[in-house]
């Protein structure tokens, strides 16, 4: 409460300064660089699923669920197989967690994937062949797991440093542009 029980938002000076703070600092955009998607889809369509590293499959996974779903990296790091759903082309995961815009009475859409015709560019297939490579070690139901072993489920840092380490290979300047991921 301020001076004669009025509220301290309410206060005409108190509120003529804040306009005048507003006006000399207006807010600026969070994410002012931009890069070309084109850059990064060229790169990833030259790493063939037939003979491409652990290594190079899960960094190329990880690329194309970002891609294709404009998720978080908290996101990823949340699918997990045992909430994953296989129907024909579609692979559907239902996220049993929270993330960053859960709130009450809002229910998370699950996430979907569809097959793609290009085949090197396809995150169902790519999806495919990364479940077949890590099944034999397997020892988690995070999709994500380390490519060294004892390819245990990876952080959301870890997904982060992936995607980003995917758009280094690909040729863009991140360095210059801190914000990317």
């Amino acid at each position: 409460m301020f001076q004669g029980n009025r509220n301290i938002g309410s206060d005409p000076l108190l509120t003529r300064y804040m306009k005048g703070v507003f006006n000399k600092r207006p807010p600026t955009s969070r994410y002012t660089q931009m890069w070309d998607v084109n850059i990064v889809l060229n790169y990833v369509k030259t790493l063939s699923l037939s003979s491409i590293t652990l290594k190079d499959l899960t960094i190329k996974l990880c690329m194309l669920m970002a891609l294709t779903s404009a998720q978080r990296c908290q996101t990823l790091y949340l699918f997990n197989i045992d909430d994953m759903e296989c129907v024909g082309d579609v692979y559907t995961f239902h996220l049993k967690e929270h993330i960053k815009q859960s709130r009450p009475s809002y229910k998370v859409a699950p996430v979907v994937f569809h097959r793609f015709s290009e085949e090197n560019l396809c995150v169902v297939r790519t999806l495919e062949t990364y479940l077949h490579r890590t099944a034999a070690f397997r020892n988690d139901s995070k999709l994500f797991l380390s490519f060294i072993k004892p390819h245990r489920a990876v952080s959301k840092d870890t997904i982060g440093r992936w995607i980003k380490i995917c758009m280094i290979r690909s040729g863009l300047d991140v360095a210059s542009a801190q914000n990317i991921i």
